[in-house]
């Protein structure tokens, strides 16, 4: 569909503006920063993140009301709101424990009928009057009737507690096997940098790393390739920056995304984990294995789709 030259004019215009905007919001962040910096210099306090964080938030409300929401939003852009996910989660988990509570209470009162009933019972065998057995019919009936409620209870609170832990396990950030971030965090974060590198013009990469595969193919138990795994994730760990995600895709294929980092340094990275390599000891029953590792890379970009990043550097595993 063409377009007349007014529009066009129109897209041109609002671009510009939109270009304008980004540019004034950036060098606000940054006088702003410089101000939470001159700030800490002079208070003689060491420019830690945590206490960075601090003064940065300390200069943003010194700032018109306007100044500070259109920072604020910027900010909160780049930040995984981690916080919102813990608070989500702690909302599960009392929610469960609630159920489970619930099924411990009606399960003691179950057991405290069905003792009585074994009273009653023994009390009846004794003395078998036309009395008594007709007061323990009534009593067996009445009985009944409650634990059958009780039972249903019980099955609705045991329902809704495995909901819950259904619902928990897909929302997990971590992949318990190696202690890592988990695949579907991996794609939260990629979507996430993918969204923001419209604002950001820093360089991000992906990293992919695994063992190589002809190594595995002389070793016969999963649980022998699974150690291997556990310790190359937790090299990886041990290498990495407190910026760097690193997660378990699949198949003992991890990826780290590298924030603020370009193809260059990235490489650096990857020589410094070969130099870890050299130095780290991989053990299956006592005797260590010579292990080596492939890598790819892959530069994150605006126009890319998480899915298809991934792919590629998968692809591209050397």
């Amino acid at each position: 569909m063409s377009i007349t030259l007014d529009e066009k004019h129109k897209l041109i215009d609002r671009s510009v503006d939109q270009n304008k905007n980004k540019a004034d919001i950036l060098k606000k962040v940054n006088l702003t920063s410089k101000q939470a910096l001159a700030a800490m210099a002079k208070e003689k306090v060491i420019a830690t993140p945590a206490n960075y964080k601090s003064y940065f938030e300390n200069q943003l409300e010194k700032c018109d009301p306007k100044e500070q929401k259109e920072l604020q939003a910027l900010i909160a852009s780049e930040e995984e709101d981690e916080s919102a996910y813990i608070a989500t989660l702690e909302k599960e988990i009392h929610s469960a424990y609630l159920h489970i509570k619930k099924m411990a209470e009606i399960i003691a009162a179950s057991y405290v009928k069905i003792n009585e009933t074994k009273k009653l019972t023994a009390d009846v065998i004794k003395n078998p009057s036309p009395a008594q057995l007709n007061a323990y019919q009534e009593k067996l009936t009445k009985t009944v009737a409650l634990l059958n409620k009780e039972l249903k209870q019980t099955k609705e609170n045991y329902r809704k507690t495995a909901e819950i832990i259904s619902t928990f396990s897909k929302n997990t950030m971590f992949d318990k096997k190696y202690d890592v971030y988990n695949k579907q965090y991996l794609l939260k974060t990629l979507e996430s940098i993918i969204k923001n590198a419209e604002l950001f013009d820093y360089a991000n990469t992906l990293l992919a790393v695994r063992i190589k595969p002809d190594i595995f193919s002389h070793i016969k138990l999963n649980r022998d390739k699974e150690m291997l795994n556990r310790t190359l994730a937790k090299l990886l760990y041990k290498r990495s920056r407190r910026s760097d995600i690193i997660a378990h895709y699949e198949d003992g294929i991890f990826m780290i995304v590298l924030k603020h980092t370009d193809v260059k340094l990235a490489n650096i990275t990857i020589e410094r984990i070969k130099d870890m390599l050299e130095s780290a000891n991989f053990m299956i029953d006592g005797n260590e294995i010579e292990i080596a590792l492939d890598f790819a890379l892959r530069p994150i970009d605006k126009e890319d789709i998480k899915e298809l990043i991934i792919t590629e550097t998968i692809d591209s595993l050397q």
